[in-house]
C-alpha cells in the first residue's frame, strides 16, 4: 500500500504549486497580505504663518512583511484643498512617485518597500499657503500589496490618520514703497513721497474695556549729505512722547514746515498719519554739492511697528501706555542724484 501513495506523491506536488500560481479570482486573493500594518502619527502639530514644518513624526510598519513576496507600500497624503498648503518629500530613496509633484503638492500618491516607506514618511515637510493662519489638516492613507501567481494583490485595507496642523498668525513687517532715486540740479531740491503698507495693521484701536491695543509705526530718516522738510502734516510729536523713548533716541523729532529741514529725525504715528506725512517730502543736497565732485547722496528711512496697548493706571481715567515691538525694523535707500550746473 505504500507504493502507490508513494506513487502519488508528485502529482499532489503538482497541485500545490498550481494552487500557488493561480492568478487572482481562481484561488489567489485567499491569500492576502497581512493585517498587522501599523501607521502612528501626531494627531495635532504647529508651525508659524509663512514657515515650514518639519514632520519627522509619522511612522509606519508591518511585522511579517517579509513573509510575502514583492511587499510594497502605496501612500497618499493629502493637505486640506481649501487652505491651499502642500506636503513635500525629504527622502526619495527607493520610492516611485505616481501623482503629484515630490517638491510640493497638495496630494501625493507613491510607492515602495516597507524601508523607504519609512524613511519617507518620517521626513515630511508641510508648507501653508502664503499668509494663511488657521486650522489646516494632512490626511495621510498607507496600504500593502504583495505579488502572488505574476499579479499585485492588494491589503484587505487602508490604515488612514489625520493631523491637524495649526498656523500661528505671524505679524508681517511693514512694507516702504519708494522711488528708486531722486533727481535734481545742483542748488535745487527734489519733492518726492514715500507710502507705506501693512496687511496687518491695527490702525484702529481695539481691545477690552480696560485697554486698548492699536499699531503705530516709527520711523527714522538720515541723510549723509543734505535736508529732508516735511511739506504735509506730521503726527504730533508730543501726543507720542510717552513711548517713543525720546531720552535714548538721538533723533529730533520730524516736523512740517516749508523752512524746516532736518539731516536726521524720527517721527510716529498710526498708519494714516504716517502716511500723511510721506505723502509731500523735500530732499534738498547742500550747497555746490553733484554727482561729479561729491558722488550721490543716500537717504536711509527704517520703519518699525510697534504694538501701543494702552491699560487703565493710577488715577481716574488715566491711561498708561505699554508698548511692544511686533515686528523686525525694515530699512529702505534711496539714491540722490545732483546733477551739476555751471556757475
Amino acid at each position: 500500500m505504500t507504493l502507490p501513495l508513494l506513487s502519488l506523491l508528485p502529482v499532489v506536488l503538482l497541485s500545490l504549486l498550481l494552487l500557488l500560481l493561480l492568478p487572482e479570482g481562481r484561488g489567489a486573493s485567499q491569500v492576502l497580505p497581512s493585517s498587522a500594518l501599523v501607521l502612528s502619527a501626531p494627531s495635532e502639530l504647529q508651525c508659524d504663518e509663512d514657515a515650514t514644518l518639519d514632520i519627522n513624526s509619522i511612522r509606519v510598519d508591518d511585522y511579517d512583511a517579509q513573509d510575502f513576496f514583492g511587499y510594497h507600500l502605496s501612500a497618499n497624503l493629502t493637505v486640506s484643498a481649501a487652505t491651499g498648503g502642500k506636503i513635500s518629500l525629504r527622502s526619495l530613496r527607493g520610492l516611485r512617485v505616481t501623482h503629484g509633484d515630490f517638491f510640493g503638492a497638495q496630494e501625493l500618491h507613491f510607492t515602495g518597500p516597507l524601508g523607504a516607506m519609512q524613511q519617507a514618511l518620517g521626513s515630511l515637510t508641510y508648507t501653508p499657503a502664503g499668509d494663511f493662519s488657521g486650522m489646516d489638516s494632512l490626511l495621510v492613507s498607507v496600504r500593502d500589496s504583495h505579488v502572488l501567481g505574476g499579479q499585485r494583490v492588494q491589503g484587505p485595507a487602508a490604515v488612514s490618520r489625520e493631523v491637524r496642523v495649526q498656523v500661528l498668525p505671524r505679524n508681517d513687517s511693514p512694507v516702504v514703497s519708494a522711488p528708486s532715486r531722486l533727481s535734481c540740479e545742483e542748488g535745487g531740491s527734489a519733492v518726492f513721497a514715500l507710502s507705506l503698507t501693512d496687511d496687518d495693521s491695527l490702525d484702529s484701536s481695539s481691545g477690552s474695556d480696560s485697554g486698548s491695543s492699536s499699531s503705530q509705526y516709527v520711523l527714522r530718516f538720515t541723510v549723509d549729505h543734505g535736508d529732508l522738510s516735511f511739506l504735509a502734516p506730521v503726527p504730533s510729536a508730543s501726543s507720542a512722547s510717552s513711548w517713543q523713548q525720546a531720552g535714548s533716541d538721538p533723533l529730533e523729532p520730524c516736523l512740517a514746515g516749508e523752512a524746516l529741514a532736518f539731516p536726521r529725525c524720527r517721527l510716529a504715528g498710526n498708519l494714516s498719519s504716517v502716511n500723511e506725512a510721506l505723502s509731500q517730502l523735500r530732499y534738498t543736497p547742500p550747497r555746490h554739492f553733484n554727482k561729479a565732485v561729491d558722488g550721490v547722496a543716500l537717504l536711509a528711512v527704517s520703519v518699525q511697528e510697534v504694538q501701543v496697548q494702552e491699560e487703565e493706571g493710577g488715577g481716574e481715567g488715566e491711561m498708561t501706555p505699554t508698548v511692544t515691538a511686533s515686528s523686525a525694523a525694515v530699512t529702505v535707500h534711496l539714491l540722490a542724484v545732483v546733477e551739476p550746473v555751471n556757475d
